[in-house]
C-alpha cells in the first residue's frame, strides 16, 4: 500500500529542468511536496495548513521573492521534525538551513546543492517511512479480518420441542355383580415361557467436540495527551503516536514522558 508515489526526487533531473523549464519544474515538484506536507501532519491538533506553492509563487512577484523563499522554510522545518519523529537518522533539514544555504548564500553554488539536496532526499526518505507503515498496518488489519471470521460461530439452529399431549383420563365403570358359581377345580399352571435373549446394547454415539472460538488478537492503541488536560487523541501505531507527541511537547515546552 502507498501513501506517497513520489519517493524517488531526483537532485541533478531537478537543476537540470530548473533553467530548461524556465522554472516551471521545481514550481510543480514544490507544490506536490508542499500537498504532502500537509497530508503528513493531517488530524495533527493546532497544525496550519501550508499554502499551495503555486499561490506562494505569485504573491512572490510582488513582494519581491520573500514569500516563497518563507514558505520553502516553513516546509523544510516540517519535514525536519518529522524525520526526528519518524526515526530517520539522516539525511535532516531545517529552515534556517534552506535560508542560509538555499537563498542568502546560493551564489556560492555549492551551499545551495546542499541545502536542495537535503531537502529533497529528506522528503524521499519521509515518503518512504510513512508508505512502509502503511503496507504494515494494512496487512494486520487483514490478519485480524480473518482471524475474526474464523473465529465466528454459526448459528445453530432453534429446535422447538412441542408441548407433551395431556393423557385422556378414563372412568372405568363399576364392575357388575356376578352371580356365584359352583366352586370348580383349579386348572393347571401353564408352563412359564422361556425368557427371550435381551437385545443387544445399541453402540454410543460419539459427541461431536464443543466448539471454541479461538481468542481475538488484542489489538494495542496509544493515547497522547497533556498532563494538565483531560482530552487525549489516540493513535494505532506507536510511531505515529511519538510524532504527534514530540510536536506537542516542542509547542507547549513541555518533556516527553512515555508510558506502556
Amino acid at each position: 500500500m502507498k501513501l506517497y508515489r513520489h519517493t524517488r526526487r531526483s537532485v541533478i533531473l531537478f537543476f537540470l529542468l530548473t533553467p530548461l523549464t524556465l522554472c516551471i519544474y521545481p514550481i510543480v515538484v514544490l507544490h506536490h511536496i508542499g500537498k504532502e506536507v500537509n497530508r503528513m501532519y493531517e488530524g495533527t491538533e493546532g497544525y496550519k495548513k501550508s499554502m499551495p506553492f503555486v499561490g506562494a509563487f505569485f504573491l512572490g512577484i510582488i513582494t519581491l521573492g520573500i514569500v516563497p523563499i518563507v514558505w520553502t522554510c516553513k516546509v523544510a522545518g516540517k519535514l525536519g521534525r518529522k524525520g526526528y519523529a519518524l526515526g530517520i537518522r539522516k539525511p535532516h533539514v531545517c529552515g534556517p538551513l534552506m535560508f542560509f544555504c538555499g537563498f542568502l548564500f546560493c551564489f556560492l553554488i555549492v551551499t545551495g546543492i546542499i541545502a536542495w539536496t537535503k531537502f529533497l532526499h529528506t522528503c524521499n526518505a519521509i515518503e518512504r517511512k510513512l508508505n512502509e507503515l502503511a503496507s504494515v498496518q494494512a496487512e494486520e488489519e487483514a490478519k485480524a479480518d480473518i482471524i475474526s471470521e474464523e473465529a465466528a460461530p454459526e448459528e445453530a439452529p432453534e429446535i422447538v420441542e412441542n408441548p407433551a399431549e395431556p393423557e385422556a383420563i378414563s372412568a372405568e365403570a363399576p364392575a357388575e355383580p356376578k352371580e356365584e358359581a359352583a366352586e370348580e377345580p383349579a386348572p393347571e399352571p401353564a408352563p412359564e415361557p422361556a425368557p427371550e435373549p435381551e437385545p443387544a446394547p445399541e453402540p454410543k454415539k460419539e459427541l461431536a467436540p464443543e466448539y471454541r472460538p479461538a481468542p481475538r488478537k488484542n489489538v494495542r492503541k496509544w493515547r497522547v495527551r497533556l498532563s494538565n488536560s483531560n482530552e487525549f487523541k489516540v493513535f494505532d501505531t506507536e510511531e505515529e503516536a511519538l510524532a504527534y507527541a514530540k510536536g506537542l511537547a516542542d509547542k507547549n515546552n513541555a518533556k516527553l514522558h512515555i508510558r506502556k
